[in-house]
């Protein structure tokens, strides 16, 4: 009788510390964990991947392109991370060693994302994952009649300052000149992102004289 009871309790224990870990993320891509649209203010979700639940989806959506930063952290063993389009594709993944935070920094279009926490090898781990999204502000014109229009330039440096890629290829720019002048126009600062070709490119709509011209930074 005395064994019978210490089975039981051994048994009742044993289901009290599986319940303590409830999968609050779905193990499949169809059964994702729905985020919601995702904005600058920054959500954390703590969850747990390792025996029995070997994947952990989560699905987002941005309405803008977005500067999108992802986090999975607080970690007790080796876990990645890995991002995936609205089918399912692969678009980038982080795979630090041991218990280092496992982080994606990308610019992603508007449109339907998807997360995969995984453990890497047989282990178990709980995580915190943290993520937000900044939009892009496009303060150039995609075409020619939307071009941002400078106005009159003259021998003051003007500077602007915006982004081409993936999610913007065109930037048009509208200017004038009071007198047929000689123009310099200088493109720096080129940093690009992951998922970017390394290659921009300056146009510039001729004759440059009295009549407005424009100027077209883009991304072959």
């Amino acid at each position: 009788m005395g064994w019978e009871r210490q089975t039981t309790l051994f048994l009742l224990t044993q289901i009290h510390l599986f319940q303590t870990v409830p999968d609050n993320a779905g193990s499949s891509l169809n059964r994702a964990k729905n985020i919601g649209n995702l904005g600058s203010t920054e959500q954390t979700f703590s969850d747990f991947v390792g025996t029995g639940d070997t994947a952990d989806y989560y699905q987002f959506t941005l309405t803008a392109p977005s500067q999108v930063n992802l986090n999975v952290g607080d970690l007790s063993a080796d876990a990645n991370l890995q991002l995936l389009n609205q089918s399912g594709s692969f678009l980038q993944g982080s795979y630090n060693t041991g218990t280092t935070a496992e982080s994606i920094n990308t610019i992603l279009a508007a449109g339907t994302y998807y997360l995969n926490v995984y453990p890497n090898g047989v282990i178990n781990t709980n995580y915190n994952l943290k993520l937000k999204a900044t939009e892009i502000i496009d303060l150039a014109g995609n075409t020619l009649p939307t071009a941002k229009n400078i106005g009159t330039i003259g021998t003051t440096t003007q500077t602007f300052t915006d982004l081409v890629g993936d999610v913007d290829y065109y930037d048009y720019y509208q200017f004038n000149l009071a007198n047929t002048s000689t123009i310099s126009l200088n493109l720096n600062g080129l940093t690009p992102p992951i998922h970017t070709k390394n290659s921009y490119k300056l146009s510039l709509t001729l004759p440059i004289n009295k009549s407005h011209s424009s100027c077209n930074l883009y991304h072959p």
